[in-house]
């Protein structure tokens, strides 16, 4: 994919360390000590992916940045057979959740257009909700996901967003050829509706 970034005037500004975002809290299925434990563990590899990505790109090359953090994001898979473990589900949340963490802190350092951000945070979520859903069997999904953290971005990001998770998740596949389709219609359509809500929401207030 391509993403045609449109940089403001800070454009010129490197990245540096103080680009990450305020941490969120767990998912709610992850507010116990242990699988706080094992979300929190999850968290700085996830960070540490997206930095790594980022690497010594500066402002003006975000659409670089974007492609690179997508390509290692994608290949964050959970581990299989996690009903009943609720420690792997909540580790591989927590490494979600990194990612998008210090994705939401780089482009709010660097001043970038929002659809482009809404776009590349409902594929890395729209993957994990995918994952869990195939894994799972559509159950009990949502209390695995991450706890959005507030884009500096408004309107724009939340459309794209939506639009983004929709066809992503309708598309997906996963490596062993399973599709998450039948987990965003008929039984599944409302939990679909709302993860994609709360992962997109945008509250301006």
């Amino acid at each position: 994919m391509k993403w045609a970034f449109a940089i403001l005037a800070v454009a010129s500004l490197g990245f540096g360390g103080e680009a990450s975002a305020q941490p969120g809290q767990p998912p709610r299925a992850c507010q116990g000590a242990e699988e706080r434990g094992a979300f929190e563990e999850g968290r700085a590899p996830g960070r540490a992916l997206a930095r790594g990505a980022a690497g010594e790109a500066r402002c003006a090359h975000l659409e670089q940045v974007a492609e690179r953090v997508l390509r290692k994001a994608r290949r964050l898979r959970p581990p299989r057979g996690m009903r009943g473990h609720r420690g792997a589900a909540c580790k591989h949340a927590g490494n979600v959740a990194g990612v998008i963490e210090e994705l939401h802190g780089i482009w709010a350092r660097c001043g970038a257009l929002c659809c482009q951000e809404g776009q590349l945070i409902a594929e890395i979520t729209g993957q994990l909700y995918c994952d869990l859903s195939i894994d799972l069997g559509g159950v009990d999904v949502d209390e695995f996901l991450p706890r959005p953290v507030q884009a500096f971005c408004g309107e724009a990001f939340q459309t794209c967003c939506d639009t983004r998770f929709s066809e992503f998740t309708q598309s997906y596949t996963d490596e062993e050829g399973q599709s998450c389709k039948a987990y965003t219609e008929g039984a599944f359509s409302s939990a679909w509706e709302g993860a994609r809500g709360a992962q997109c929401s945008y509250d301006g207030g």
